[in-house]
């Protein structure tokens, strides 16, 4: 779309591309260079000045430069070469595009708290004030602009391929061959990746968050008298986190509160599952740093016995989610037959656990 500037041969357009090659397509299409034979000698005289739209106003990706396809022909290696996008430096220098990060995401940065965050080396220095305003307890880490090209990655993890090209592959690209670079033992046990969306949840700012009082009171900014100090009553690390991801990340979709609902009211309804599962979960420790640890070159015989006890526990716990002699419900083939289908007992690894069991000796 074109818009008539204030002086003669001035106009502003709009246009929309997922990134820079998506504009050079459009430019040698059959459809703009059919519209006039001289267009292409009318473009040569055209400057273009790029700017990204201010903060968190458009879902259009940032603008980013790419380098020239291989095997482009002349007339794309022209308008590579005549229409590089490059943001203006006046329009930086307002504090929007590229050197400024959207409200949105500090707030949600906020809410994560990351202890590390990773940022191209060009744009750490005018970064680095919003970022540790709003993180003061987070290292911020200079990384190249081309460990965010999604090619030649050193692990493709499950759902890597899913994810967008933008905002999706290019930041997990980053993130893979950091890991791979720091910890490259840890590359083969990366699970899964994926991406979520702010509109899957209830978004709570950190204002928010302080006045409900969900994580710290207003007194001495401590547990005791918030909501997860009420409602905590697991009985592992990873019920506790659960939780708290739970209260700060409320649902939107119906569909999923009522299965959530459904899944707490089952349990709440079946005593004797509810006290076996209790029991036997406190035996289960902090599944999720026990097996970060044990995956580092670093790790001790004492961080593998807590993975091995754990896993001992898990039977156990999936016992308990199966037909109990006595209890209130029928079985099924697949379990009890009302048993919500949020409720998946967990997996046992009876290979791993004995393997661990014969390699280690306790003291």
């Amino acid at each position: 779309e074109y818009w008539r500037g204030a002086k003669p041969g001035f106009y502003y357009a709009l246009l929309s591309f997922d990134d820079f090659h998506g504009f050079l397509r459009h430019q040698v299409s059959d459809h703009h260079e059919q519209a006039s034979p001289a267009i292409q000698d009318v473009c040569l005289d055209v400057k273009l000045e790029w700017v990204d739209p201010v903060g968190d106003s458009s879902p259009l990706p940032a603008t980013r430069m790419q380098a020239l396809s291989e095997g482009a022909d002349e007339k794309t290696a022209l308008y590579h070469e005549i229409f590089a996008a490059d943001i203006q430096a006046w329009w930086q220098d307002e504090g929007r595009g590229e050197a400024a990060l959207p409200e949105v995401l500090l707030e949600e940065l906020e809410r994560i708290a990351p202890r590390e965050v990773l940022v191209v080396a060009e744009r750490l220095e005018s970064l680095s004030p919003q970022l540790a305003e709003r993180l003061p307890d987070c290292a911020l880490t200079a990384v190249d602009e081309a460990d965010f090209e999604p090619d030649d990655v050193p692990a493709v993890p499950e759902g890597f391929a899913a994810l967008g090209d933008h905002a999706g592959r290019r930041p997990a690209a980053a993130l893979l061959r950091y890991l791979g670079r720091n910890q490259p033992a840890a590359l083969a046990h990366v699970p899964r990746i994926r991406r979520y969306e702010l509109l899957d949840t209830v978004v709570l700012d950190a204002a928010t968050r302080s006045h409900l009082e969900l994580f710290e009171n207003s007194v001495d900014r401590g547990r005791p008298g918030t909501l997860v100090a009420l409602l905590d009553r697991t009985k592992s690390a990873l019920g506790a986190r659960r939780l708290a991801r739970w209260i700060g990340y409320p649902l939107r979709a119906p569909a999923e509160i009522r299965a959530r609902q459904q899944a707490v009211a089952w349990l709440g309804a079946h005593d004797r599952v509810r006290s076996h599962v209790r029991e036997a979960i406190a035996g289960v420790r902090d599944l999720e740093r026990i097996l970060a640890k044990a995956v580092r070159p670093g790790a001790v015989p004492r961080d593998l016995g807590v993975l091995r006890s754990s896993l001992e526990a898990l039977p156990d716990v999936a016992a308990g989610l199966e037909v109990m002699e006595g209890e209130l419900f029928e079985a099924g083939e697949n379990g009890p037959v009302d048993r919500p289908d949020g409720i998946v007992p967990p997996t046992p690894l009876p290979e791993l656990a004995r393997l661990l069991g014969e390699a280690l000796v306790d003291d």
